[in-house]
């Protein structure tokens, strides 16, 4: 059974555009809870911003293209997979957590248990 949460119409116009990538983007994901926006693109960059004002608040850098992100809800993670098979993970404030290398197999999604407990690769 399906059902509709809002009747709202999208604007005309996008709230905020957000800028810093200098190639184009490859992955989104976003946490409401924490007002953020993450975005990674084919330049090695991943760019986290206020969704509600636009602005830019981190960036971290990768060797070659980043082409999935995961960001958990409350921001003890982001997971960020690129085109050398090496997933980097840390928080969203910058510490590193953990690079892992998934060897000869590149990492084409990336999913959360739903508990937080498992990240699927």
């Amino acid at each position: 059974k399906l059902k509709e949460w809002a009747k709202r119409p999208l604007p005309d116009v996008p709230m905020h555009v957000l800028h810093g990538h200098t190639s184009p983007v490859t992955a989104v994901a976003a946490s409401a809870e924490l007002d953020m926006a993450a975005s990674a693109s084919s330049d090695g960059t991943v760019l986290l911003h206020r969704m509600t004002k636009g602005r830019l608040m981190r960036s971290f850098s990768h060797s070659c293209s980043v082409d999935h992100l995961l960001l958990t809800r409350h921001g003890e993670l982001l997971a960020h997979g690129a085109a050398d098979n090496v997933l980097s993970l840390s928080d969203v404030n910058g510490w590193p957590i953990r690079k892992v290398s998934a060897g000869d197999m590149p990492a084409t999604r990336l999913a959360l248990s739903p508990d937080h407990t498992l990240l699927f690769v």
